[in-house]
């Protein structure tokens, strides 16, 4: 038997022709096949390829070591051309905290008042005017040097033509607290020196001061005071008006108090600090020896708080040799300044003695190291 379709021969039994899957019993409809594709085989995976561990390299004998270029320090300078230096940066150190401290203690002294409330404390009848008066002031006033000779008690007494004694009139001063009215006045120079600003009128204070003390006047001496007084003091005053305006603190100190006034701000002797700190930072690094900085600016630091401190120890004999004879204004300016001087004076040298210490612990550690290496 053969297939309808193809030809191809076919068992008895057949259903199907193997050949194209027709059906045998006389249909020509196709046999469809319903085998399902066969399942794709897998790829086997790659093994991983091992890799051979690298063996340590063969510096043995024949074999060349690679070559570490040498990290070049900077040179430093010969031991000769520091100690220069360094002796150049602490002289500059030196003068700057000197010149800083000096300006930071007229500045304080200025700021608190410290000038004005000595000066209400001393005894004014004592003080030796003659030769604090410049040549400019007596020319102005018309005063007769050999008139201004001695305390200023006693020429209270010689231009009251007798009418008190020099006693007398030291008492009156005295028992007026004229001491304090003249610090009053001193203090408007302060103020005008640090802020440009003073609103005193000399005219009126020396008014108040001398009618204050007419009942003062009367107690001591006995006597009455003339009926006129007040209109005689008044009218001198007002004679002497363009005399007593030129005392003024902003014509008297002028272009000088706007200098003063700059000088002695704050961030002139704080910038005069920091500038001293400078130069021995500046040692160190140009020498590249860090020793170098530490010594340049303890010893500058110390040197110059030592100096301050033993300046101001005998500052009535400074005073004296720069022609400040009296000792009332001696006491003045010595303690005026003093305590804000001695206490520069006082941080300075500590501060140079900490940077000694330092440079010797420096030392003494590198040459530990040498000895170790």
């Amino acid at each position: 038997m053969k297939c309808k379709k193809c030809g191809a021969e076919l068992s008895d039994d057949a259903e199907f022709c193997p050949v194209c899957r027709s059906s045998v019993g006389g249909t020509e409809q196709e046999a469809v096949s319903c085998a399902a594709p066969p399942a794709p085989t897998p790829e086997p995976t790659p093994e991983p390829e091992s890799i051979p561990p690298e063996e340590p390299a063969d510096y043995s004998a024949g074999a060349a070591e690679p070559v570490i270029a040498p990290v070049k320090k900077p040179r430093k300078m010969s031991l000769a051309v520091s100690a220069v230096l360094s002796v150049v940066f602490g002289m500059l150190t030196m003068f700057v905290c000197q010149t800083a401290a000096v300006l930071c203690t007229f500045s304080g002294a200025l700021s608190s008042h410290a000038v004005s409330e000595q000066i209400a404390d001393i005894d004014v009848g004592s003080i030796e005017i003659g030769s604090l008066i410049p040549d400019n002031i007596k020319e102005q006033f018309s005063i007769d040097p050999s008139e201004i000779t001695g305390d200023i008690a006693g020429i209270v007494s010689r231009f009251s033509g007798g009418a008190m004694s020099s006693g007398q009139a030291a008492e009156i001063i005295r028992k007026a607290d004229i001491s304090k009215d003249i610090a009053k006045i001193v203090q408007s120079y302060e103020d005008f020196i640090m802020s440009g600003k003073s609103d005193v009128d000399i005219s009126a204070e020396l008014q108040r001061i001398i009618l204050g003390a007419k009942q003062v006047y009367k107690d001591v001496t006995g006597m009455e005071v003339p009926a006129d007084f007040d209109q005689d003091v008044i009218n001198a005053l007002k004679e002497n008006a363009e005399a007593l305006q030129q005392a003024a603190p902003q014509t008297a100190l002028g272009l000088m108090g706007d200098t003063l006034r700059v000088v002695f701000s704050p961030a002139v002797w704080i910038a005069a600090f920091v500038l001293s700190a400078l130069f021995p930072l500046l040692a160190g690094l140009i020498t590249r020896r860090v020793p170098a900085g530490l010594m340049c600016g303890g010893a500058a630091y110390f040197v110059s708080g030592a100096g301050i401190l033993i300046t101001n120890a005998v500052s009535e004999t400074v005073m004296k040799t720069l022609r400040f004879d009296d000792g009332v204004m001696t006491k003045v300016i010595s303690n005026a300044l003093g305590d804000k001087l001695m206490l520069c004076g006082a941080v300075l040298a500590v501060v140079g003695a900490v940077l000694i210490a330092a440079f010797i612990v420096v030392k003494v550690t590198s040459a530990r190291k040498l000895r170790k290496g």
